[in-house]
């Protein structure tokens, strides 16, 4: 099947997380498989609360926005 014409936003942690080694494979999978494109935003460390995720906020609307005025 080829890989879909799309972006994606992925978002992970170095440490803490049960699924980062996962994460980090996907991401080197569909970098490879274009048209598909990937992004991410890595922390340092896990974290599911509000400070920890505002961080991640601003990245968001901007990545999107970006992929909005390329098309």
């Amino acid at each position: 099947m080829p890989a879909p014409d799309i972006s994606l936003l992925v978002s992970s942690s170095k440490a803490g997380e049960s699924n980062d080694k996962d994460t980090t494979e996907f991401i080197a999978r569909v970098k490879d498989r274009k048209p598909t494109r990937i992004s991410s935003v890595i922390r340092e460390s896990r974290g599911h609360d509000f400070k920890i995720r505002r961080r991640e906020i601003p990245a968001a609307p901007e990545w999107v926005g970006e992929r909005l005025s390329a098309r």
